[in-house]
């Protein structure tokens, strides 16, 4: 039945896509027909003419649409200008009146008397075509007629400076892979802390294979899972945009001529005299079949966002019932009274919990300690990690001999007189920047550790631990039923469907409304520092591009500058990213997913912010316009938009322009292409994985084996391997609403956006697949909430395609398209007291976008909210009744074991004897049980050495690293073990 299922499912999907397809072949067909039998030789609009029609005289600021040598000016206004609302129409003009409207046509040309594009970089008024005449404000006229930037030496200045500082880096840098190797065992000791630490399948201890499907493996919980099945939903959406888009190309494979060409160019003039109103009447009819394919899209992307939303959900509540986990075990109890240390915190709560409940089996409780001061977080976190060091140096004794280990051979350059504190050739006095210089003695840190320990308060809160996963149930149920109070307070019990290793114990100290506070303070940063990156990172940018442009109207940039601005917008992405995440920490979040989800949001609106604004600067300064026209033109647009009657109306690139003239389209979209590519979907995503191994893997191993200072435990640190992150989520949603954009404009080629973003995203699902697979540390994502979010926010994209409905609507309107419908509205809403605010002019069209993209969001989040959850309710059945003790011996992070202040309490106050150990990536196998105290887990010792070895080995094979370790006998015959 499953087989017939799915088979029936996927014929029914083909059906509809082919179905689509054929609708829209029928579509262009007819297009196609239309546009035959208009070029068609006995055509009456094509049909020639014996003698040359008389001219047609215009006053001035009169426009008429047809052939420019048709049209005669008066003497008064002699200049012909095309306009920008309307193709292959133009308006008489005097010789100053030329730029009022089309920036691209501001030099009034006494040849040809038409105006024409200036193409003089930042010049106001042109003595040629090629010659400016006035130099816009900031720069001086040459002798050559060219307008050159007053401040020129200064960008050569800071150039110089920038030189000499990337020299000194890239000689520093050149120079590191040469340095002596003087630090063997740290190397080693790092290395193979890295492997340990890898992801690898958890019973071979082996890596898992690259051809996994990870989007149907639970390698690191169901987070992970539903991120790459997004990814891959994500292509296929993208890969039918390529191919709709394509095949409407197909059928309108020769645009207009007057499309080509900017307006106001000689060769916009030149087409226009070709047959007018067959060019017109062809693009008008392919704008209404795109406006149709548009509309597909749009109900298809949006339906599908729904229908993925439900089959995330449904798959996200399947696994989770079908795997047996930690967070199974466990309710959070809060309202606790808030006891000092200095009592047996953890007795009395377990013996209120074994009164209340006398029928559960309580295997212990781990308190939630306040100890969010960021001095105790430090002490705590180093305290745990000398513990970890002491028991790792007692495993390795049982395992070696003290002698044969050069990791143990104490630093002969301790004070830094050999290396490190002058500054030789190697730069090595460069490498404080890394925090690596000579060794200091550090305080003894284990003084008065139960004393510090009693001074640390429970938070109010506790993780109760139950036997089985049915126990848990029944006493939440109870516990609904009959309320539980502990000395006076009021206990409340949950479960938050969280692991043991997403809770962050150091922050349950934080009340909610101080966790809060930080939130909006945090979003008051980030909103200023995305502002003040533009302002230090890409205004600079944009007026040296200005300064040399030779072009105007090009001051987007060919390749080179647009590889230019690729590497800004990913230094600048890098920079909110890192900030992000720095307030992500200083919030408090008490659940790992909580601080991801404020994490993505904030990064995905703040890049979305910062591009749109560096998008939106760049298209203007693309006209032509100076920076005070920039900021003048920003400002008004504000104005206009927040309905300022005093506002100045522009009449630059119009909403109204863009929508009707096809020119004016091509001029925008080409900006938007070279924005979008390279700069945007393509560089950033190629220098991550270069970048990324670089500085998390090759410049701390030539650091770490140069430097005696660094060791075996520093090693480790240094050369950890990063853990995977959820924060492409982000990435991808901001390059699915940029690339959106492109559906405002009818334009043949739109499909080369989508074409781009597919390239992208295979680019981004490799590296994110090889990445989690050989290059991250072992995680776990157990909850789908930032999937959920995610799909809250795919409604943004879908908001952008339903307000480029509206604007094609409205912009075909006037060609008689949907003529009985736009009036029939118009009149409908005028009888409604509010009605004037859903007619669609000119004067309200940005308010009618706004107005459709909240509609859109209000019913996305609707049906997300209301007819998700009902529909995506599913349920698996397990046994309820697996014990604690049989799932904890195969899992080493527990609820006690990832409690860093219940594993000291446990050793200093307690005196368990083996005590709990605190439970690190990578360092499983020092662990020990103890079932007394709820540790059952007992790592195979043997097996993962044996595995560690073998990748060591694999390491020797590297003739990059094979000098550096030496290989000695074993105990055993034929086997060789690394030191």
């Amino acid at each position: 039945k499953p087989s017939y299922k799915l088979v029936s499912m996927g014929l029914l999907k083909m059906n509809c896509a082919w179905a689509t397809l054929l609708m829209l072949s029928a579509l262009a067909t007819q297009a196609e027909a239309t546009r035959a039998w208009r070029w068609a030789p006995n055509s009456s609009a094509l049909m020639g003419v014996d003698k040359e029609p008389p001219k047609t005289l215009l006053k001035c600021n009169g426009s008429k649409a047809g052939h420019p040598s048709d049209i005669q000016c008066p003497e008064s206004c002699p200049y012909l200008r095309a306009d920008a609302l309307r193709m292959c129409t133009f308006v008489c003009v005097a010789a100053e009146h030329c730029a009022d409207e089309n920036p691209l046509s501001s030099f009034a040309d006494p040849v040809s008397m038409r105006c024409e594009g200036c193409h003089a970089a930042a010049c106001i008024t042109c003595k040629t075509s090629r010659t400016c005449a006035e130099c816009q404000k900031g720069f001086v006229l040459s002798d050559e007629g060219l307008c050159q930037s007053r401040v020129i030496t200064s960008w050569y200045a800071s150039f110089c400076v920038i030189g000499a500082l990337a020299s000194i880096v890239l000689w520093y840098l050149v120079m590191l892979p040469f340095r002596k190797v003087i630090n063997e065992g740290a190397l080693l000791k790092g290395l193979l802390f890295r492997e340990s630490s890898k992801v690898c399948d958890r019973d071979t201890f082996q890596p898992f294979d690259m051809w996994i499907d990870l989007g149907k493996h639970m390698n690191a919980g169901i987070g992970l899972m539903l991120h790459f099945r997004w990814q891959q939903v994500v292509m296929v959406w993208s890969f039918f945009m390529v191919l709709i888009l394509v095949i409407l190309q197909c059928f309108f494979n020769t645009r207009p001529s007057a499309i080509k060409h900017d307006p106001g160019a000689p060769e916009a003039f030149k087409a226009c005299e070709l047959d007018l109103h067959l060019q017109e009447d062809n693009f008008v009819f392919m704008e209404q079949v795109y406006f149709f394919a548009a509309l597909l899209i749009y109900i298809f992307s949006t339906v599908g966002c729904i229908v993925f939303a439900v089959h995330q959900r449904r798959t996200s509540r399947g696994a989770s019932d079908k795997e047996i986990t930690m967070g199974d075990y466990a309710l959070l109890a809060k309202g606790l009274p808030q006891r000092p240390g200095a009592v047996d915190v953890e007795g009395e709560i377990q013996a209120f919990f074994e009164q209340s409940f006398p029928d559960k089996s309580i295997v212990g409780v781990s308190v939630c300690w306040d100890f969010h001061d960021s001095s105790a977080k430090d002490w705590v976190k180093d305290m745990n990690e000398a513990d970890l060091r002491t028991l790792d140096i007692r495993f390795e004794m049982q395992r070696t001999s003290a002698g044969n280990r050069s990791f143990d051979k104490e630093p002969d350059d301790l004070d830094g007189t050999k290396s490190g504190r002058r500054c030789d050739y190697q730069l090595q006095c460069l490498d404080c920047i890394f925090g690596i210089g000579p060794h200091l003695l550090e305080a003894d840190q284990t003084e008065g550790i139960e004393e510090k320990l009693q001074e640390i308060s429970c938070s109010g809160c506790a993780y109760i631990v139950f036997k089985t996963e049915r126990e848990c149930k029944d006493a939440l149920e109870q516990s609904r039923h009959t309320p539980l109070t502990f000395q006076g307070e009021r206990i409340e019990l949950e479960q938050q469907g969280v692991e043991p290793e997403t809770v962050l114990w150091d922050n349950f100290g934080t009340s909610g409304f101080t966790c809060f506070r930080n939130c909006v303070l945090g979003i008051i940063c980030i909103i200023i520092s995305v502002i003040l990156l533009d302002i230090f990172f890409y205004a600079p940018y944009v007026v040296y591009i200005q300064t040399y442009s030779g072009v105007k109207g090009k001051v987007g940039g060919d390749m080179i500058q647009g590889t230019l601005l690729g590497l800004l917008i990913t230094v600048c992405n890098q920079i909110i990213y890192q900030l992000i995440g720095v307030i992500s920490e200083m919030c408090g979040f008490q659940r790992y997913s909580k601080k991801l989800n404020f994490y993505v949001v904030s990064y995905t609106f703040a890049v979305l912010f910062n591009t749109c604004l560096d998008l939106w600067t760049v298209m203007l300064l693309a006209q032509g316009m100076s920076e005070e026209e920039v900021v003048g033109e920003l400002a008004d647009s504000a104005k206009s938009t927040m309905g300022d009657a005093n506002a100045v109306p522009r009449d630059i690139l119009t909403a109204k322009s863009i929508a009707e003239h096809p020119g004016v389209q091509r001029s925008v979209y080409t900006q938007l292409l070279l924005y979008l590519f390279p700069g945007c979907l393509l560089i950033p995503f190629l220098l991550e994985p270069l970048v990324t191994n670089f500085l998390t893997y090759w410049l701390p191993l030539w650091l770490v084996r140069s430097r005696k200072e660094v060791n075996p435990f520093e090693a480790e640190q240094r050369l950890a391997a990063v853990p995977y992150d959820l924060s492409r989520y982000g990435d991808i949603l901001v390059n699915i609403m940029l690339c959106v954009l492109a559906l405002f404009f009818t334009y043949r080629d739109v499909y080369m956006v989508f074409l781009y973003m597919l390239v992208s995203l295979l680019v981004i699902y490799a590296w994110d697949h090889f990445r989690y697979l050989r290059c991250s540390q072992r995680c776990y994502f157990a909850s789908a909430s930032l999937d959920s979010t995610t799909h809250y926010l795919l409604a943004v994209p879908c908001g952008i395609m339903a307000a480029s409905m509206v604007f094609r609507a409205w912009a075909a309107s006037d060609e008689g398209f949907l003529e009985e419908f736009h009036g029939t509205w118009q009149e409908t809403v005028k009888q409604h007291p509010y009605g004037h605010i859903a007619v669609v002019s000119r004067e309200t069209i940005f308010r009618n976008l706004c107005t459709a993209f909240v509609v859109h969001l209000l019913a996305h989040f609707l049906l997300l909210h209301h007819l998700v959850p009902r529909l995506g309710e599913i349920g698996e059945d397990h046994d309820q009744d697996v014990p604690y003790d049989k799932t904890a011996q195969h899992t080493p992070c527990n609820w006690f074991t990832a409690n860093p202040v219940h594993c000291m309490r446990s050793k200093y106050f307690f005196k368990h004897e083996p005590p709990c150990t605190f439970s690190m990536v990578g360092k499983e196998y020092l662990m020990q049980p103890n079932p007394s105290i709820g540790l059952f887990y007992k790592p195979a010792r043997e097996d993962i050495m044996h595995s560690l070895e073998g990748r060591a080995s694999s390491l020797l094979a590297d003739p990059a690293l094979a000098k550096f370790f030496t290989v000695t006998p074993a105990a055993s015959p034929g086997s060789g073990s690394v030191k």
